[in-house]
This record gives structure tokens, sequence and C-alpha cells, in this order.
């Protein structure tokens, strides 16, 4: 089963997921404006691509983790 991640309702096949995110600037403000313009875009790739090399069953754990660290290397 694939995840849709476009807004508006998933197609036949594809399960609904909601995210949500609280960036409340206890790295600095520059820290939440980044995370707020670009984490859920960044886990949206991650997890896409993670579905790709998982026939479409990804671990969202490792997914997430795999995240964290990139975006605290930069």
């Amino acid at each position: 089963m694939s995840i849709a991640w476009e807004p508006g309702e998933p197609s036949a096949g594809q399960k609904r997921v909601e995210a949500f995110g609280i960036f409340d600037g206890h790295g600095g403000a520059a820290v939440a404006t980044y995370l707020e313009s670009v984490f859920l875009k960044e886990l949206v790739q991650q997890i896409r691509q993670a579905e790709a090399k998982t026939d479409g069953r990804p671990d969202i754990g490792k997914v997430c983790l795999t995240l964290g660290l990139l975006l605290c290397r930069r």
C-alpha cells in the first residue's frame, strides 16, 4: 500500500497521512524558520525514497532518524 503525500483525498490503494510539527525556537528563531520551510518536504522525500527501496513498506522510524541526521548536518 502506498501513501498519498499530496494534499487532498488519497487514491484507491493509498493511505491518508497527516503530519504536524512544532518548531518552537529552542535552537533559535533561524532554526525554527528553517525547519518550518524544509522539514515536511524532506520527510516526504525520504519516505518516498525508502518506499522505492522496500517495495512500498518503509521503516518509518529509520526514515525519521535518517532525516534527523541529515538536517543536523546542514
